[in-house]
Order: structure tokens, then C-alpha cells, then sequence
């Protein structure tokens, strides 16, 4: 971890991605060494070194962590969530250690209805999940969990992730990182490029 709760490595704001805007999270490069990915224990990306993650500070910074189809410029109508890798993790501030922890992950996509496609003011509730982390130890490096989404996670123009930590896995001082990789999604792009 660093000081502003982003994971060990190189790291950039998420942004755009296949026709999506991630808010409120950070891609990062974990750096190999000798001991492993991060060298120190922690939640091992599924796609090799490259995840995307989100902590308290990230957040103060660009919001709620989501997915949404609604940004300037955007041709994509709306998305399907199918599944995603994720986990979690705690790191202290001004430590570069991250220690797997178990947390809750809450889901919620939303879709406009009708012809009203990006209104996120009309926006309704589509679909819900919540599904748990439970990393089996704290020492050495944690694989990530697969989690296939409700199917009614269809047709969405935004979703939002919460992670909350278990807690009896609290530490004072600690900031809670949530992790996504590998989320697999199927976008349909508007008639004549426009929202």
C-alpha cells in the first residue's frame, strides 16, 4: 500500500474501458520481486499483474465506484454485467504492506426505462447481489474470488460496487481496498453513435 491507500505499483485512474466509464477506481501495475507480485502478502490480480482497485482516498477523489455507460461522448446504449474477480484487502497508511481480508461486496445495477436510455434521474433499480470474500490466510498471496452476477444484470446503464469489511477483520487505522479484475461485460452501442 501507499500512503493514499492505492495498491504497491504503478497506477492510473480507470477511466474509459470498452465503451464504459469506470469511476472511482484505479488500474495499477503491481511491480514483480523476488517474494512474489507485491513482495509483501496480498490479493494476487487474476490477469497476471494489471487490477483495478478502490480505498477511501480514491474515492474522496473521483466518487462512488461504478460502471456506467453515462459520460461525454459515449455510443454505448447500455451494458450486461456477466462476472467479475474481485477481493479485498487492508494496508496501513504509510505501510507498503496489503493483508487479504474478508469483506462484503454489494452490487446494485440500474436501467432508465423506455426510450430514456442514460436518464440516470429515471434511472431504476435492475438488479441486486452480494457476495463474500473469505481469503483462507493472511499470509502469502490470495487469489482472487469468481463471482457471476444476477442475471438480471441486463440492459444496465450504471452499477455501483460497495465493499464493506467483515467486522471482526477491523483494524484501526486501516484502510479497506477494494479489488475488480477481469469483469466481463457485453455492451451494445447506439444507432448513429449517439446516446
Amino acid at each position: 500500500m501507499t500512503a493514499a491507500g492505492a495498491p504497491v505499483g504503478v497506477t492510473i485512474p480507470q477511466g474509459y474501458c470498452g465503451g464504459l466509464y469506470f469511476q472511482g477506481y484505479q488500474s495499477f501495475t503491481a511491480v514483480p520481486t523476488e517474494l512474489g507480485i507485491y513482495g509483501t502478502p496480498g490479493v494476487e490480480p487474476h490477469s497476471g499483474t494489471n487490477d483495478i482497485a478502490t480505498a477511501p482516498q480514491i474515492q474522496m477523489m473521483s466518487g462512488q465506484p461504478m460502471i456506467s455507460v453515462n459520460y461525454a461522448g459515449s455510443t454505448t446504449k447500455n451494458f450486461d454485467l456477466n462476472s467479475i474477480y474481485f477481493g479485498c484487502e487492508i494496508g496501513l497508511e504509510n505501510s507498503v504492506a496489503a493483508v487479504p481480508v474478508g469483506c462484503t461486496l454489494s452490487i446494485a445495477g440500474y436501467k432508465a426505462p423506455g426510450n430514456s436510455d442514460n436518464e440516470v434521474s429515471e434511472a431504476t433499480l435492475a438488479c441486486s447481489d452480494s457476495v463474500q470474500y473469505n481469503p483462507t490466510t493472511m499470509v502469502g498471496g490470495q487469489q482472487m474470488a469468481f463471482h457471476t452476477v444476477s442475471p438480471d444484470c441486463k440492459g444496465l446503464q450504471f452499477l455501483t460496487f460497495n465493499y464493506v469489511i467483515n467486522p471482526e477483520e477491523a483494524v484501526a487505522g486501516a484502510n479497506l481496498i477494494g479489488l475488480l479484475d477481469d469483469v466481463n461485460t457485453t455492451t451494445r452501442k447506439c444507432v448513429g453513435g449517439s446516446s
